[in-house]
């Protein structure tokens, strides 16, 4: 698992080109009573362009711990292709906010975070790479 943070996101994003025309697999929202934390994980599954990867893509699970909030706004124009905007990473002081259906990629700020139909928002960030595309 590999630790995101504001300083690493921006070349993260560029290799993977924001995620522009990824697929989003699957969402799953783990509860783990035996730690006792107030709060659930959450790992969204995608498949993304990779300019690190021999055929261009690649499978890899980002993981939020701690997750403060999570939104999936269901609606006739919902799509797993994230697409024109990608997904934006912005991070706060004590926590990481993903919008992985950006009402803007401009100036973006909490108010845009609000208006989003599928966001997280999260105490940290990791990130794990899944087995090569082909």
């Amino acid at each position: 698992m590999h630790p995101l943070t504001t300083e690493l996101a921006p070349a993260f994003l560029a290799r993977h080109v924001h995620f522009y025309d990824g697929l989003l697999r699957r969402a799953d929202l783990v509860y783990d009573g035996a730690s006792r934390r107030p709060s659930p994980d959450l790992d969204v599954l995608v498949e993304v362009k990779d300019n690190e990867s021999a055929s261009g893509w690649c499978r890899l699970t980002l993981h939020f711990e701690g997750v403060v909030s999570f939104r999936v706004v269901e609606g006739g124009s919902t799509n797993v292709v994230m697409s024109p905007s990608g997904v934006i990473l912005h991070f706060e002081e004590s926590s990481v906010l993903a919008d992985f259906s950006p009402v803007t990629d401009v100036e973006y700020d909490r108010a845009d975070f609000e208006r989003s139909t599928f966001a997280v928002e999260a105490r940290a960030l990791s990130v794990v790479y899944g087995p090569p595309l082909l």
